[in-house]
Parts: structure tokens; sequence; C-alpha cells
């Protein structure tokens, strides 16, 4: 279980809007697991503007948040799985190879999300094992 998030809601934002461009600092506690953890799920609640500030920090929060981000591609709110799957399209190289290994893990209703997330990257999806045993089946015939 997670601890009680350290700031409500309200003055987050009002931090991320205020210091969006300085939080270069690794140190900062937005740039940690459980400020990432924070982040993502303020998303359920988050307007358009305050979800491209939470974007900003996680992108810069890079390979750290991935493993983060690849949770909340299933997650019930719209806004957390967009938010989600673009966060990882920017953070780019450092997260494909997490994303290649999450995919055989996940479910086939969820696996668009990450087709186009590879696609997004120039990728092809990798043959997941169901996928490979109906191909060689088919080719033993």
């Amino acid at each position: 279980m997670m601890p009680e998030a350290p700031v409500s809601l309200e003055t987050l934002k009002l931090r991320l809007i205020s210091s969006s461009n300085n939080l270069h600092n690794a140190s900062d506690p937005l740039l940690t697991k459980d400020g990432v953890h924070y982040l993502l799920k303020a998303l359920a609640y988050a307007d358009s503007e305050f979800s491209t500030e939470i974007e900003n920090v996680l992108v810069k929060a890079g390979a750290l948040a991935v493993p983060e981000l690849i949770k909340s591609l299933h997650a019930e709110s719209l806004n957390i799985r967009s938010v989600a799957s673009m966060t990882l399209i920017r953070i780019g190289h450092t997260a494909e190879r997490a994303v290649v290994d999450a995919y055989p893990k996940h479910h086939r209703k969820n696996r668009w999300i990450f087709d186009f997330i590879l696609q997004e990257w120039g990728l092809q999806p990798p043959l997941s094992a169901e996928l490979l045993s109906v191909v060689s089946v088919g080719k033993a015939s």
C-alpha cells in the first residue's frame, strides 16, 4: 500500500505550473518513484492543461517513470492511459526495451496500446507466443 499523498492535488498543480521549467534536479521529490505514482494518480482528476504539465514532468523523469507508465496503460481512466502512452512515446529509446518486454505479458485486449506506441517509434510489435504457435501449426499443415 502506498503512503498518503505528500501534498494535495491543488498544491501539486500550483507547484508544477510555477516550477515546471526548474524540474531538472534529480533530487526533486516529483522525480522519484513515489512522485511518479502520485503524478499518474493525479491525472484521473486533471484537466487538459494540468495533464500537459504532468506529462512534461514525467518525460523529464525518463527511465524512472517507465515501469509506472507501463502499469498505467491499463488504468480505468482514459486520461491516465492517454498521458502514459504519449509520455512513453516521448521518452523514446529509453523506454523501448521495457515496452517490448511488457508486450507479451499483457492481455490481448490491451495490446493495441502497446502496438500504437511501438508503431509511433517505427517498430513492429513482437510476435506473441500464442501467435507464434498459430503460425507454427499453420506451417506444419
